[in-house]
């Protein structure tokens, strides 16, 4: 007896050693439940005829059948319908205001007239506006049993509403339900007869207000955006990107302390302090990776935060205790692990580059990283390294990014490590991988691609000689140093201070220049895309451009050869003009660069 007493207050000492302070906000998390689980109302069925209602440049006939609304939700002791089902016959209209998004459009739909029409069996509609009193004003309501067709029918829809990877719509009705702009949130799925759905949004607090998207693959339900722009009466040429939800709240400053397994086990928490940009806000939407787990949210006040993060979905929404105010300043800890890195032939895979950590805005912060990583492996990130020890099995190195950047992200690995230094150039560190490097220049020998040698020499002299000329037409390198990694992959990133660098690069001897346009390319980025930036995706392809030219002027620059030169710049200039071009006639033409990463898609792939 004595035991299982002395047992009893052990365990009470603990679970108060441990205890917690938990602030759920129960308001808004039975609110974001109910929004995502709706129920049909059996007292709001009408059979509805002739009814037509447009949002912006899209409109919707009603001709003839049955509309089921949902329950209404509950919020601040006021109740509100936010989403209904019709089934039956209807016709959907949508025309785009501009030359550029009507020829988009063309892209996909193949419309002669640049406007979309379609009839429709089924139209779902998910809003937080005007929808419900718009049209329940002239129809009479009766109580039925629901069928069993428009159950299946709700169900079909929540298939590609849920899809792990597009993005959350019950976040933005509940933000336009707290927001209560003007006009309110409107999302329809679109049924076409015989062919996949079609799916239209308004939402007032995006800065391109209106997107129509498609379903991207038979195989999956994920979407697909197909045009994008701003509602009527906006210069559809401006950007009001700062008024939008995506600048809420703001990203100042980054504080992780994280550790990574031999394994590539990984787990980390984060401080991440923001600063609010608008009158009120209660609820934060933070990007992760999908395959990141959280564990805990907590305040600064040490309050345990409602969260809510889907499996295998990268958006993470944290509800506040009580809202935060314009120019209020708080720090919210999240606490995570997961799976973001893979381990194949000594090497690690990072699945995420840029959202192994929550992100909340792409606004420029500082960042403060500790990194507990295997002792037999070198790693590298952003920043400076103020310290770094070592215990049996681990390093613990401590990063400081003190510059205001977009983004932080890392690598390790069994580096062989090769450092230039130089005068007039930053201090150099090339990180290059020996796993499995025999076994990969077999495969490549085999398939007649030259092998180089000493290539972290070559690499790092390809990046210590394009600094000295970058210098010398963009200004001062605006970082300390310069690590340059390689990475199990075909491409290439560039952070502040941190180059990615395919693994191709360091293998493969390149007698034609592209290597060392590649090479040279990243470290243009350190001017244009990590220092000058861009406002939005319309303006991405300066960053690209200049740094994709640069590299390029270095290529002629170090071969002090003009011919290849002009040889290459007729090779893009082919590429982009035959693009999608056969003997037999041709495929959708490219788009103009300002759609920039819209460029590429189903219908148009490669071209960004």
């Amino acid at each position: 007896m004595k035991k299982c007493i002395g047992l009893i207050s052990i365990c009470l000492i603990i679970l108060c050693t441990f205890s917690y302070n938990y602030a759920v906000n129960t308001e808004m998390v039975t609110l974001y439940n109910e929004l995502k689980q709706p129920n049909i109302d059996t007292t709001k069925i009408a059979d509805v005829e002739n009814i037509t209602f447009q949002r912006d440049v899209a409109t919707f006939h009603l001709e003839k059948g049955t509309i089921y609304f949902f329950k209404p939700v509950s919020f601040s002791e006021n109740n509100y319908v936010t989403g209904a089902l019709f089934i039956g016959d209807g016709t959907f209209s949508f025309t785009p205001p501009t030359k550029i998004e009507k020829e988009q459009l063309a892209r996909f739909h193949a419309a002669e007239e640049q406007t979309f029409e379609t009839g429709f069996d089924v139209l779902l509609m998910r809003f937080s506006d005007t929808t419900f009193s718009e049209l329940s004003s002239n129809i009479s309501f009766k109580e039925m049993e629901i069928s069993s067709d428009a159950a299946k029918k709700v169900n079909q829809c929540e298939k590609y509403m849920f899809e792990e990877r597009n993005n959350d719509i019950i976040w933005r009705i509940l933000l336009s339900m707290l927001k209560n702009p003007e006009t309110g949130y409107f999302h329809t799925h679109v049924g076409i007869p015989g062919h996949d759905p079609v799916f239209f949004t308004y939402d007032p607090l995006k800065d391109e207000e209106i997107t129509l998207k498609k379903r991207h693959s038979r195989l999956t339900y994920e979407k697909e955006l197909v045009n994008s722009f701003h509602q009527k009466g906006e210069n559809q040429r401006v950007s009001h990107i700062e008024k939008s939800s995506d600048f809420f709240a703001l990203a100042k400053h980054y504080k992780s302390n994280t550790t990574i397994e031999s394994s590539g086990d990984f787990s980390s928490t984060c401080d991440v302090t923001i600063a609010v940009n608008t009158d009120s806000i209660i609820m934060l939407h933070f990007w992760l990776a999908s395959k990141l787990k959280v564990d805990s949210v907590v305040n600064s006040n040490g309050m345990h935060l409602s969260f809510h993060k889907g499996e295998n979905v990268h958006e993470l929404l944290v509800f506040l205790d009580s809202p935060l105010t314009m120019q209020q300043e708080e720090t919210i800890r999240i606490t995570y692990h997961g799976d973001i890195l893979d381990k194949f032939l000594g090497n690690f895979y990072i699945n995420s580059s840029v959202f192994w950590y929550p992100r909340i805005s792409r606004t420029r912060a500082t960042y403060d990283l500790t990194f507990k990583t295997p002792k037999q492996y070198e790693f590298v990130t952003i920043g400076k390294k103020l310290k770094e020890s070592e215990d049996e099995n681990y390093k613990i190195s401590h990063w400081k990014q003190a510059t205001p950047v977009v983004s932080a992200s890392f690598n390790l690995g069994p580096f062989k490590t090769h450092k230039i230094d130089i005068e007039g150039t930053p201090p150099i560190t090339v990180c290059m991988s020996d796993a499995a490097r025999h076994e990969i220049a077999q495969l490549l020998i085999k398939e007649g691609i030259p092998i180089g040698k000493n290539m972290e020499k070559q690499v790092g002299a390809d990046v210590a000689n394009s600094i000295q000329l970058f210098r010398s037409l963009f200004g001062p390198y605006p970082y300390d140093e310069l690590y340059v990694t390689e990475i199990p992959y075909a491409h290439g990133e560039a952070f502040p201070g941190l180059l990615h660098l395919s693994r191709v690069t360091f293998q493969v001897k390149d007698d034609w220049g592209y290597e060392e346009i590649f090479r040279a390319h990243e470290v243009a980025h350190q001017w244009w895309g990590t220092t000058v930036g861009y406002k939005t995706y319309h303006d991405q392809w300066l960053s690209e451009g200049f740094a994709q030219y640069a590299g390029l002027w270095y290529m002629q620059w170090i071969r002090k050869d003009n011919k290849r030169f002009f040889q290459i710049l007729d090779e893009w200039k082919d590429e982009i003009f035959s693009n999608r071009k056969y003997i037999l006639g041709g495929g959708a033409e490219a788009g103009p660069i300002w759609l920039g990463y819209r460029t590429s898609s189903s219908e148009t792939e490669g071209d960004y």
